[in-house]
């Protein structure tokens, strides 16, 4: 290697070994604070279902499918019907999509009346609004892998949960 480029390449070196550094130290003083969470964000929790209010839950009821068991209950918070899902283990399978279908039997693949409910992961507890072709309805919890397409499980879901 030339010379020139060897004391260019040692000035590059120790400039860095002094700037990366402190410019490390500078912005973790610099870093904006964020604080605990105001009451201002509770309408987000509640549009996406995290919000609860159990003194509300009429009825529940844990459902077991091939080895998922959720614990449902039914819950009449802000004058709409909900249903309350949480896995009673966490659900290692990723894009889980829970339905729920007419009928006492367990459908073999989803079905175009098939009503999403919203997404499954973890064992966070979720809140879906019930829809009114729903309402009062006995039929079947469905869990479903998008990813997979393929119906994970099946659990019957008794009309008293969706009252």
């Amino acid at each position: 290697m030339i010379l020139s480029r060897r004391q260019a390449h040692l000035y590059i070196f120790t400039a860095l070994v002094v700037v990366l550094p402190l410019t490390f130290v500078v912005a973790t003083i610099l870093r904006p604070q964020y604080g605990p969470l105001a009451a201002d964000a509770e309408s987000l929790f509640t549009t996406n279902g995290f919000n609860l209010d159990e003194d509300a839950i009429a009825d529940s009821e844990t459902l077991k499918g091939k080895g998922i068991s959720l614990d449902v209950a039914a819950l009449a918070a802000e004058g709409e019907q909900w249903l309350v899902v949480q896995p009673s283990k966490i659900l290692k399978r990723p894009d889980l999509l829970l339905y729920w279908q007419a009928g006492s039997d367990a459908p073999e693949e989803l079905g175009e009346d098939a009503v999403l409910l919203g997404a499954l992961s973890g064992r966070s507890q979720r809140r879906f609004p019930l829809p009114e072709s729903m309402q009062g309805e006995a039929g079947q919890l469905v869990i479903y892998s998008h990813g997979g397409q393929v119906i994970v499980t099946t659990m019957e879901l008794p009309a008293a949960l969706t009252k």
